[in-house]
């Protein structure tokens, strides 16, 4: 698995651009955790479904939720930021879900 230190913050909009399509997910909860190599970080994601239509603060409510938690050790370089906006207790479903059955 490959760990970053740099992170987004909860409630991110940000997106990635592969295979002609861009890829929008929004930053539900970062965590933290110590491994030999320092801390690192994991942002859980809700994530919507790829779209050849570019990301904007305005176009954002018009994405399809895809997957309502996806873990993810995201690299800033790979994404680009678009907005943010509060997470509300709704997005945050899927996240306890896994919290809840996680190992």
């Amino acid at each position: 698995m490959f760990f970053i230190t740099a992170m987004f913050k909860p409630g991110d909009y940000i997106y990635s651009f592969y295979d002609g399509k861009y890829q929008l997910a929004k930053v539900l909860v970062i965590e933290e955790f110590d491994t030999p190599d320092g801390v690192h970080y994991i942002q859980h994601c809700m994530t919507f479904k790829a779209s050849k239509t570019k990301p904007t603060k305005d176009n954002i409510d018009t994405f399809e939720v895809y997957i309502m938690h996806s873990p993810f050790t995201l690299n800033e370089a790979e994404y680009t930021f678009v907005t943010n906006r509060p997470v509300t207790k709704e997005e945050l479903g899927g996240y306890r879900v896994y919290k809840e059955h996680a190992f």
